[in-house]
């Protein structure tokens, strides 16, 4: 079952949901269209080797601030992801923007690290966000755009319940230093 019907099956009054994640319009688009299925997936094929190493992502914003609300920011996000993902060669699945976090299917090469692919995407985001968007450093808490973590997981069944957990985890993140 993929991952977002499966969260709005499962949970479709959780006050979280209602909060954080989805509008009416959202809930349509998202049971419309699943975003992570196994079968979008191809085989990825170099040298020596064979792969379909796929990654399912989540970055959320600083501490869950609603940087993402206005669809000229999504907008902007989405086109900026995808040209940065063509000039990177990672191969960007799908992916959703709501108000205070992204969801990505990502496929990258053996050679290429998930760490630095999203230091890459994170970093070059954020930038480019505050560059085109200097009045959403007035909502910012700290002057950073992303959390500083991020979710990950390999293909295969990803619970709503760690999703959820990621999001307020990372939503809470305290300054580190």
């Amino acid at each position: 079952m993929p991952l977002i019907r499966s969260i709005l099956e499962t949970h479709p009054q959780s006050p979280f949901l209602q909060r954080h994640l989805f509008n009416k319009a959202d809930k349509i688009a998202l049971l419309l269209t699943p975003l992570y299925d196994l079968a979008m997936t191809k085989l990825s094929y170099y040298r020596n080797v064979v792969t379909q190493i796929s990654y399912l992502i989540v970055c959320c914003t600083k501490y869950g601030s609603p940087l993402l609300r206005d669809p000229e920011h999504s907008i902007f996000l989405s086109t900026q992801l995808q040209e940065l993902c063509a000039q990177h060669g990672y191969e960007l699945q799908s992916f959703q923007v709501h108000n205070s976090y992204v969801i990505m299917h990502l496929q990258l090469s053996p050679n290429e690290a998930i760490g630095n692919a999203m230091r890459t995407i994170k970093g070059t985001l954020g930038r480019k966000m505050l560059k085109q968007f200097p009045d959403l450093r007035l909502e910012m808490v700290d002057g950073n755009f992303w959390a500083p973590t991020y979710f990950v997981a390999t293909e295969g069944e990803v619970s709503t319940e760690t999703i959820q957990d990621f999001i307020a985890f990372a939503s809470q993140t305290k300054k580190r230093r």
